[in-house]
């Protein structure tokens, strides 16, 4: 049986790193398994690879928005991917 996370957070752009880390340090607080993907990606790793795996594994979708993020190819990609997997998307 796969073990789902209850979100994967897309952390947008620079403009909102540091954002992102505060939500993930957040959420398991209230009793929530999330996944963010730059501060849990080891070296050698295929980035996009990991992301979409990350968001096939998590019920949820935390989108952050910002001003770079909305002009992100990459970032437009993880909200397609998770609207195809129908996940509940949270910008």
């Amino acid at each position: 049986m796969t073990n789902f996370d209850d979100a994967s957070i897309s952390d947008g752009q620079n403009d909102s790193k540091s954002f992102a880390i505060k939500l993930q340090a957040r959420l398991p607080k209230r009793g929530l398994k999330v996944w963010c993907d730059r501060p849990d990606i080891p070296r050698g790793i295929d980035l996009p690879d990991r992301i979409d795996e990350r968001i096939e594994k998590a019920h949820n979708f935390l989108g952050i928005v910002s001003s770079d993020s909305v002009n992100s190819l990459d970032d437009r990609q993880e909200i397609g991917l998770a609207i195809k997997l129908k996940k509940e998307l949270f910008p």
